[in-house]
């Protein structure tokens, strides 16, 4: 795994954490913030060949696509 998908994965990871404590919050800035980051993320990762599954906060971050 590279660096790149390594850090996006890490990312990824973070923010669906953020996510979930701002649903859980009812801080509805935080949630669309870090629901847009979390889409971005996603984007990022497809455009560079990382499949990216929408996953809860506790779920997979990403896969590689590869077996």
């Amino acid at each position: 795994m590279s660096s790149f998908e390594e850090g996006l994965r890490q990312r990824l990871a973070a923010t669906r954490r953020a996510l979930a404590a701002a649903q859980r919050d009812g801080d509805h800035f935080g949630v669309q913030t870090h629901a847009s980051e979390a889409e971005e993320l996603e984007r990022l990762g497809a455009a560079h060949g990382i499949v990216v599954t929408p996953e809860a906060a506790d779920g997979p971050a990403v896969e590689d696509g590869t077996e």
